[in-house]
């Protein structure tokens, strides 16, 4: 709303810029607390991904409850939706029940989840976040990508997925996050 620099002169005679901000926000607090009864397993199969064929990333999870699953690979300010997707377009999640992603079907199908390193790095840390809510509430925020051999899917802020989390309520979502760390090969 307002804004202005004001100069002020301290005890020992230096000068020191102040910027004197007024702003309005609207700020909300989360007054529903978590089920305590829905929770979320992450697992994935490696601390340390090289980058090739031969290595493959291979997610499991199990939720206490049914619901619906969202996934994402996050890297640096970005979130990949890596669940659902075009291959795997239900969701939907079975209470207790181990879910592997990419599942030995897929994987026979040619589906992976493999590793690249960014241009000019030999090591490189990313994550996995998954959530699971107890209705459908689809993350599709960003900018839909994907190229030839590579399953289309949304590329966003990190913003945009806590956005989106924030949304739900904490009564109504679990989630977990993993990390893994990507290195060259020597």
């Amino acid at each position: 709303l307002e804004d202005r620099l004001e100069e002020t002169l301290l005890g020992n005679g230096d000068k020191l810029m102040v910027a004197r901000v007024k702003v309005q926000c609207d700020v909300a607090r989360d007054i529903e607390k978590p089920d305590p009864s829905f929770v979320l397993s992450l697992k994935i199969n490696g601390d340390i991904f090289y980058p090739g064929k031969e290595s493959e990333v291979i997610i499991s999870i199990e939720s206490s409850q049914e619901g619906y699953i969202t996934m994402v690979g996050a890297a640096n300010d970005t979130v990949t939706v890596l669940l659902p997707n075009s291959f795997l377009k239900d969701n939907k999640l079975k209470a207790k029940e181990l879910f592997d992603f990419p599942s030995k079907g897929l994987r026979s199908q040619g589906v992976h989840l493999r590793v690249e390193l960014p241009s000019g790095r030999s090591r490189a840390a990313e994550g996995i976040i998954a959530v699971v809510t107890k209705d459908p509430v689809p993350f599709d925020a960003g900018i839909l990508t994907g190229a030839e051999g590579v399953i289309p899917t949304y590329k966003a802020a990190v913003d945009d997925l806590n956005r989106w989390l924030s949304q739900i309520p904490p009564s109504r979502r679990t989630a977990q996050m993993t990390q893994y760390e990507i290195r060259q090969k020597k």
